[in-house]
């Protein structure tokens, strides 16, 4: 299973950021099994003080992915590698999938869960209230960028959780993904901590920084 998947991440690194940004994502991969450091930002939004704002209308149909829909479900397996067979488990589980359509072509997505969650680029579980969502993913269709399109996936997932009886919003990025954290501006979430994962041969530490947030500012 890992050839595959490592095989089609790597193309896809190659069509979206090009050959060097490519080969310096496998060279990481591949050495991560020795030795591994990696920071996640988490950001948090506070929906219960949140003032409704009205998505922005980008001609997509906006609905909830249901579990049967096995076409929609193997596209976004294929935007997102990591999410190769599990998107339908974890639909069956609880999770919720807004998914943006062009006809039968899947524009965009975010993938919400709740309870226990799993981050995997810091191979860390955490249990969430039941008042509480995590973000496991988001994601626009390279062709549908630049559009406000994931802007218009965060403020409509922001009701669908309120109407759940949900009051705060979590999710995560690395500190160098600048286009998510523009997004997080966008929208209202704020940058809330940094976990910071090390692994060296089998020996794995973990330590979260709160941060500022009247100092924070997402670029």
């Amino acid at each position: 299973m890992f050839i595959p998947i490592t095989a089609r991440k790597l193309l896809r690194n190659y069509k979206d950021f090009g050959p060097g940004v490519a080969l310096s994502k496998l060279v990481t991969g591949v050495g991560s099994f020795l030795y591994e450091s990696r920071t996640y930002r988490i950001y948090r939004i506070r929906l219960d003080r949140l003032e409704p704002r009205k998505p922005a209308t980008s001609g997509l149909q906006l609905r909830m992915l249901k579990p049967e829909e096995e076409d929609l479900i193997c596209q976004i397996e294929g935007m997102e590698e990591w999410l190769l067979g599990k998107v339908a488990r974890k639909l069956g589980s609880g999770s919720i999938c807004l998914v943006a359509l062009d006809g039968g072509l899947v524009a965009g997505f975010n993938l919400v869960s709740f309870g226990e969650v799993y981050m995997p680029l810091v191979h860390k579980t955490r249990r969430f209230r039941d008042n509480e969502a995590w973000s496991e993913q988001i994601s626009v269709n390279r062709n549908y960028r630049k559009r406000g399109l994931a802007s218009s996936l965060r403020l409509t997932i922001f009701s669908v959780l309120r109407a759940r009886g949900i009051n705060r919003f979590y999710g995560g990025t690395l500190p160098g993904n600048k286009a998510n954290l523009r997004l997080c501006r966008n929208v209202g979430l704020e940058v809330i901590a940094d976990i910071k994962y090390r692994k060296c041969l089998h020996s794995r530490n973990w330590k979260t920084t709160r941060i500022d947030r009247s100092s924070e500012k997402p670029s």
